[in-house]
């Protein structure tokens, strides 16, 4: 995907939370559930937010924020930091439409920082997102 003023964002972890998605970028998009395909998504040791990494036997649910501006782009990189590499992927949609989109997907050379605990919205709402917004730097420091 080429640098255009808009690009979709694929999210499967703390930002499918639409307040923290917002409180990040500073603006609001509009979402749909979307799937992706050959990626696997489990929690980052000792964190209450997850990481993907490719597998071809898993799928990723998540939310697909379209029309993403570039300076709210600039703002998920500065969030997501240097634990992450943005990467283009191909989604699809809650209509069955693929999709591409930017996401944000473990660098190989922290592939130790991952463990195999899944990873769900409802238990990051129930028990992380307190946490997470209360002591997370990398969303206090956007």
């Amino acid at each position: 995907m080429t640098e255009s003023t808009m690009t979709h964002v694929f999210t499967y972890g703390t930002l499918m939370d639409a307040q923290i998605m917002a409180d990040v970028c500073q603006a609001r998009f509009q979402s749909t559930p979307a799937t992706l395909s050959a990626f696997r998504r489990r929690r980052v040791v000792d964190e209450p937010y997850p990481a993907i990494t490719p597998d071809a036997s898993e799928t990723v649910e998540g939310l697909l924020y379209t029309d993403v501006s570039l300076d709210a782009l600039k703002r998920l990189d500065h969030f997501e930091g240097p634990l992450y590499d943005r990467q283009i992927v191909t989604v699809i949609d809650q209509q069955g439409q693929l999709q591409t989109a930017e996401a944000y997907v473990l660098r190989p050379e922290n592939i130790a920082q991952l463990s195999d605990e899944l990873w769900t919205l409802d238990w990051f709402q129930e028990q992380g997102r307190s946490l997470f917004v209360n002591e997370y730097r990398g969303f206090r420091d956007r």
